[in-house]
């Protein structure tokens, strides 16, 4: 995956325990590095659970500096996956928000700079692009529609202040983690399609870049581990061939979940819109995601099958329903 490897050196992850974090945990074990988790376990701790005799855990809050840096201490690189996730969360507890992304991110490259730890990946979002005509890459102007995306370009030039600060703007995840979350469109639809064999679409031509959890936490595992000339900047994370509209996502599901009831009400309540380039981190990096919508939509559906998702509407697979 990466090159000029960093063995059996400490990784912090923030929100380890969290969606991008239990597909990560257990990667950066497998590949050998020792693994501090720092995590409030809000939703538990069950999405790493299986690794806690593997790892160090700290539980607190991310606002707490001083925990913060005596979990740093001696981390080779810092993965920043805490904080306020997605627009009605945000919405919900603005403060919060803005504490939790941007002022928690302050502080983490101040730890930084202190301990001399030159590798840290942040974790932040395709959503400051906002709405969008055409194609946007990189050197696109942001338009943050909502807090949460202002919390996370905010964020950014203060990560980039850093040698080796990487921004990664993600597109919206989709698939399963230790911590599966249900409150993301292709999970959600692909919920809604099982339990009642009926979508309800607002619109319904609104662009999304998408991209499998596991394949984001890859890109993470690549942000520390490339030299740090090749990961110090902004970097969409998805494929190119994965910018849907968002019908396109409720169409694909009929392909695995036969008899879907799809009905598209013309009222658009989401402002957002835009189709994202991948191609910087895929001459940069040479990454590539591996995983489809409509592998997905299947790993959610047997999840839901089997039963490892038993109440898809439990607040534990909702950001926005925990903080309910």
């Amino acid at each position: 995956m990466g090159g000029s490897f960093l063995s059996l050196r400490k990784v912090l992850v923030t929100g380890g325990a969290g969606y991008i974090g239990s597909s990560l945990v257990p990667l950066l074990l497998r590949q050998g590095f020792s693994v501090t988790v720092f995590d409030d376990l809000s939703y538990g701790n069950y999405g790493i659970r299986k690794y806690l005799s593997k790892i160090d855990l700290i539980e607190g809050d991310v606002g707490n500096l001083e925990l913060l840096k005596k979990s740093a201490i001696g981390s080779c690189a810092i993965i920043h996956l805490a904080g306020t996730s997605g627009d009605p969360s945000c919405d919900l507890d603005p403060k919060k928000c803005a504490k939790d992304n941007y002022e928690s991110t302050k502080n983490i490259v101040e730890i930084c700079k202190e301990f001399e730890i030159s590798r840290l990946a942040f974790a932040s979002s395709c959503s400051v692009y906002g709405a969008q005509d055409g194609m946007v890459d990189e050197d696109s102007k942001p338009n943050p529609l909502t807090l949460y995306a202002r919390t996370k370009l905010d964020s950014e030039s203060k990560v980039l202040s850093l040698k080796g600060g990487c921004a990664l703007r993600l597109s919206t995840l989709f698939g399963a983690s230790g911590r599966t979350r249900c409150d993301l469109v292709v999970n959600l639809l692909t919920c809604h399609a099982f339990q009642s064999g009926k979508v309800m679409l607002f619109g319904g031509d609104q662009w999304r870049p998408l991209l499998d959890v596991k394949d984001a936490a890859k890109a993470f595992f690549m942000a520390i581990t490339l030299d740090k000339e090749k990961v110090n900047g902004i970097f969409n994370v998805g494929s190119t061939v994965q910018n849907l509209k968002v019908k396109q996502i409720a169409y694909l599901l009929g392909e695995e979940i036969r008899n879907v009831d799809i009905n598209i009400h013309p009222v658009d309540r989401d402002a957002r819109s835009y189709k994202v380039s991948f191609e910087k981190i895929r001459k940069n990096w040479g990454y590539e995601s591996e995983y489809s919508v409509l592998d997905g939509i299947k790993e959610i559906k047997a999840c839901l099958e089997n039963r490892s998702i038993e109440n898809w509407k439990d607040p534990i697979y909702s950001t926005r329903g925990r903080i309910l």
